[in-house]
């Protein structure tokens, strides 16, 4: 063998012996920066912990793997005064770590349908839940433990519940009073009509589907984006959750699951209410679910961008 082929060989086989050592130390962290993982979590899980033991005193050993704690993920919906989807709205809590993060995700964001784009309002309208958590966990990286769905009407009933919600209005909201429903169109005076001047209003059984039903002057309804009644929803969301005594209370959880359509079990509801009602005093995050715009038919329309969004999200709860 000539001395410049022994070379080239032993040349070679460093090569390949430096290259695999590099790929062996970067290939899981370029898996983790895609696909929002731990590397170490591909490894097996041989400690006492994955058999039911007690937790190693080995202080390298974490004690809460934070993609397998007691956490768990909830998707909130609200719909609107005609039955359209106008919120979504993320939850993953967890109480052994009192983390508390919600992901606000616009009925506006558009997703990719045949050789266009529609946005979610439209994609999820009729909907069942089944198909409406399958879409939202593909945009959020996790799997939903439970969905609860609330109509305009029943957004009134959760109000009337709470007992001291309030919003603020851009701007007024005229509708027909119930009692006066049965006049006739022709006969109807302004006096049979209520009127919600802009500022804040306390939401009750009555206005809030009102509410949840008016848009901007110069809107219409297949036109808006359902942007500010998607507030109006997140804002009961806020209040609601903020309300720690809930968690305990057996009887209004109860009350309160029957106002909503739910994949939950009521067991479920009141095993994960102490948590779910603790928002107010865990480690909060409120994550902006990330979009980037994209030109369609002359206009411009927001999209996901799921990566970044679920990378956000995963540090936001495991407090990266």
């Amino acid at each position: 063998m000539s001395s410049a082929f022994r070379n080239f060989v032993l040349t070679f086989l460093l090569a390949l012996i430096v290259f695999g050592l590099v790929a062996w130390r970067v290939l899981p962290a370029a898996e983790a920066a895609l696909l929002g993982t731990d590397p170490a979590e591909e490894s097996s899980d041989t400690s006492d912990t994955a058999s039911g033991g007690e937790l190693s005193e080995d202080p390298n050993v974490q004690p809460v793997d934070p993609e397998k704690d007691d956490g768990f993920a909830c998707l909130f919906v609200g719909k609107n005064g005609s039955g359209r989807i106008c919120s979504l709205i993320f939850t993953r809590v967890s109480e052994s770590r009192e983390r508390y993060v919600v992901v606000d995700i616009p009925a506006s964001t558009h997703l990719i349908v045949g050789s266009g784009y529609a946005p979610l309002y439209s994609i999820l309208n009729d909907k069942d839940i089944a198909a409406v958590t399958s879409t939202v966990s593909s945009l959020v990286g996790c799997d939903i433990d439970y969905c609860f769905v609330a109509d305009a009407s029943s957004l009134g009933r959760v109000a009337a519940l709470h007992g001291n919600m309030s919003v603020t209005l851009p701007y007024a909201v005229r509708y027909l009073s119930p009692e006066f429903a049965v006049i006739p169109e022709e006969d109807r005076s302004e006096e049979h009509y209520v009127t919600i001047p802009a500022g804040s209003v306390r939401l009750n059984a009555e206005n809030t589907p009102y509410i949840l039903s008016a848009v901007p002057n110069g809107e219409n309804e297949y036109t808006y984006d359902y942007s500010l009644q998607g507030t109006i929803c997140f804002s009961i969301f806020e209040q609601l959750f903020s309300r720690r005594d809930i968690g305990d209370n057996t009887s209004l959880l109860i009350e309160l699951a029957e106002c909503v359509e739910t994949n939950a079990e009521i067991n479920a509801v009141v095993e994960c209410a102490p948590a779910m009602f603790s928002k107010g005093s865990y480690s909060y995050a409120n994550v902006t679910y990330t979009t980037v715009t994209r030109s369609f038919e002359g206009s411009v329309v927001r999209v996901p961008d799921v990566f970044a969004a679920i990378e956000a999200i995963r540090a936001a709860y495991t407090g990266e």
